[in-house]
């Protein structure tokens, strides 16, 4: 789940964003046990930010790239416990977005 702010109208062809996510996850943590910095369990928490720039080829369908962060880490839930470094991720992002909402059209004369 998350949020996206854009920072000019959205009838503008190009717009910049920043946006913001959390999230549950599944890896495979391979230890912790003779593996340094690894994560001690599977289930994990994410956090995701980033920002760049959306460019509208229509009201349905767009584009986007910019630059994300990520952080996955355990909240120390490991049993037993171990210390919960996380793992923290740069890279770009792009994107085909789909607007999946259905406009509704009054009929000409129709109120």
């Amino acid at each position: 789940m998350g949020v996206r702010r854009n920072f000019v109208p959205r009838r503008w062809r190009a717009t910049p964003y920043f946006d913001f996510r959390a999230g549950l996850g599944d890896i495979n943590a391979k230890g912790p046990l003779g593996v340094r910095f690894a994560q001690g369990q599977n289930f994990t928490f994410t956090l995701n930010m980033g920002s760049g720039l959306r460019y509208n080829f229509s009201p349905r369908y767009s584009f986007s790239a910019g630059l994300n962060w990520m952080h996955i880490f355990n909240l120390h839930l490991s049993q037993p416990k171990f210390l919960d470094y996380g793992i923290n991720v740069w890279g770009p992002m792009v994107g085909l977005d789909i607007r999946l909402d259905v406009r509704h059209r009054h009929a000409k004369g129709n109120q």
